[in-house]
């Protein structure tokens, strides 16, 4: 009898510290995937992007990898999904793109100045805003077509 208890404690034993190892492997491999960047054509663009107005709003004329950058709402604070591409289409017919996608998503365009003043002449900003969220649209034309940067806050 003695020797049976001995052996289940050891398996017991055995067992917490598997579980521990094993649930440290799984919370860190968990935080890498929910890395706040991440390329589209993933899991996580499916996850985080398909649905939501960035994922209606769509891409225009990608030419090459498309990032994200997700940051969750944090209390009161808004959600922000962040788009950057590089587009084959120049900065007019991008700006141009988007006002007909948030024209179909019934949002306002308020503003075409920025903000902040354009790091550059040539930089086209736009601005809409409807009852899901705000976009902010820069477009800039680079030497491999018009870098895109489109920032949407969800609204709670």
């Amino acid at each position: 009898m003695s020797a049976l208890r001995s052996l289940l404690t050891f398996l017991a034993l055995v067992a917490g510290i598997l579980g521990v190892v094993l649930g440290g492997i799984w919370l860190l491999l968990l935080l890498a995937w929910m890395e706040f960047g991440f390329e589209g054509g993933s899991v996580r663009e499916w996850w985080f992007v398909r649905g939501t107005l960035s994922g209606r709003l769509g891409t225009v004329a990608p030419t090459g990898p498309v990032r994200f950058h997700h940051i969750p709402a944090d209390g009161p604070g808004l959600a922000s999904l962040t788009t950057v591409y590089v587009s084959g289409r120049t900065a007019p017919e991008v700006i141009a793109a988007y006002e007909r996608g948030c024209a179909q998503e019934n949002h306002a365009i308020v503003s075409r100045e920025s903000l902040v003043p354009p790091s550059r002449s040539d930089e086209l900003f736009m601005k809409c805003d409807g009852k899901v969220g705000e976009v902010r649209i820069t477009a800039t034309p680079a030497p491999s077509g018009t870098r895109v940067t489109m920032l949407v806050l969800h609204y709670p």
